[in-house]
């Protein structure tokens, strides 16, 4: 299924799935769920700032994050709900598709500002070597 992406996200989607699986008959409150699939993530969310994280590895940690919360049935309660803020009523789940894209805005954000970092200099030289390399290709 992800073979396309080599070796390292089906490693650690079996890994994360086994964790999960192990410790579904350990936690019995929600509180308690939520704290381990956060914690679960945690690896995730680095590998995927620093890679690219295909779209069908995202929707398949969301998938297995929410059906261990939910015992392996439906929502219970409306996804956006269980993502807020307790203070809002919310469970805070990670939502990692939510996170995912709220890093890549940041970056964006970063990346526009006037400052002159080392390593903004080095993630623009590398965005326009991309270009470079992306523009002398003739796709039909």
């Amino acid at each position: 299924m992800y073979s396309d992406y080599g070796p390292l996200w089906p490693c650690h989607l079996c890994t994360f799935l086994f964790f999960v699986n192990k410790s579904s008959s350990s936690f019995s409150s929600y509180f308690g769920k939520i704290t381990l699939v956060n914690t679960l993530l945690l690896p995730f969310v680095y590998l995927a700032q620093n890679i690219i994280t295909p779209k069908d590895v995202i929707n398949t940690i969301n998938s297995i994050s929410f059906k261990f919360l939910w015992n392996n049935s439906r929502d219970k309660i409306k996804r956006t709900n269980v993502i807020g803020n307790k203070l809002e009523g919310g469970l805070e789940v990670l939502d990692f598709k939510l996170f995912l894209n709220t890093q890549t805005i940041k970056i964006v954000k970063s990346l526009i500002m006037t400052n002159s970092a080392n390593w903004k200099k080095y993630q623009i030289f590398s965005l326009k070597n991309m270009e470079k390399t992306f523009s002398s290709l003739r796709l039909i």
